[in-house]
């Protein structure tokens, strides 16, 4: 089975090299796809905003013969994800692997995950489930249900875990599959969830980098930012609730972690974050939005579990 991987290059410098370095011992190829402008989701964004990461740095990857840099202009995260899968497609690659600079893997998990989908031929893609950190590689968080869906209906229901699953892990090749939306692919019922979990670094960042990031990422335009960045990032403290930029109540709060982490981790140096307390009336608004947000969630759940029983 043929492996290449696709690496989205966009303000990450401090963690390509290792994702690269992650990767390499298990697929033939590495796409690195690269742009210096921000997609085009929030136009104010893209015209304030650059990638301030530089190709360049690639140069010091030992693992340059498997490297390609694909440097494009996309305007939205899909299109610069299909162009990398076309070309896999058109070079005969079998699998391309999903995976952005911040997502990490044990390497045996890594040849557990491409063994599991070498037995698992038929379905259009793959799914792995991810520990999703937290400011620093110490934070998890605390998902109060962890959801999959297959034609609309509840698959996998995990409470109160650590576990949630990524969108896609892997897509094969040899279906005609694509990116739809952002990461998330056509043929949506139609994958496997894999085993061995994904350590996601996706919020392990520095204060500029989260705003750049929620200011232009395919998500942007359903998210109130200031009220984001003062309540869940600046303000939070271990105590905070409903961290989910999207789905408040989807990330119930960050806990410890304790577990081991990939090799290309171990040294990660630690990201530095400015605190700001809440005053207590910020305090008070958000116990009250928490709560309408849970319990949102909560009738969410319910109806997918009547919806589940009617279809039987």
């Amino acid at each position: 089975m043929r492996s290449a991987v696709l690496i989205l290059f966009y303000d990450c410098s401090q963690l390509i090299l290792r994702a690269i370095a992650n990767s390499a011992p298990h697929v033939e190829k590495i796409y690195v796809s690269y742009s210096p402008y921000p997609w085009s989701y929030n136009p104010e964004a893209r015209e304030k905003f650059r990638n301030p990461s530089d190709p360049g740095i690639l140069k010091e990857s030992p693992h340059l013969d498997k490297l390609q840099l694909i440097e494009g202009d996309w305007a939205t995260e899909e299109d610069q994800r299909n162009e990398v899968l076309d070309l896999a497609r058109e070079e005969g690659f079998d699998i391309l692997i999903v995976q952005d600079a911040d997502e990490f893997f044990m390497s045996e998990d890594y040849a557990a995950n491409l063994a599991q989908i070498e037995s698992n031929r038929d379905f259009a893609y793959f799914r792995t489930p991810w520990y999703q950190f937290w400011k620093d590689t110490r934070h998890v968080i605390l998902c109060r249900e962890s959801l999959t869906y297959r034609k609309g209906l509840v698959e996998t229901r995990l409470k109160n875990t650590t576990l949630a699953f990524s969108m896609a892990f892997a897509l094969n090749l040899h279906s005609d599959i694509r990116f739809n939306h952002c990461r998330r692919p056509s043929h949506v019922d139609d994958y496997l969830m894999l085993d061995r979990p994904c350590y996601h670094l996706s919020y392990v960042l520095s204060d500029n980098q989260v705003e750049r990031k929620i200011r232009t990422y395919g998500h942007t335009n359903q998210i109130r930012h200031a009220q984001w960045l003062r309540r869940k990032w600046y303000g939070w403290q271990p105590s905070t609730r409903c961290l989910h930029p999207l789905n408040p109540a989807a990330w119930l709060k960050a806990v410890p972690f304790g577990g081991p982490l990939p090799k290309e981790l171990e040294d990660l140096p630690e990201v530095e974050n400015q605190y700001t307390p809440l005053t207590w009336l910020e305090k008070t608004k958000e116990f009250i939005i928490d709560l309408g947000d849970l319990i949102r969630m909560r009738l969410k759940v319910l109806k997918s579990q009547a919806i589940a029983r009617i279809s039987k």
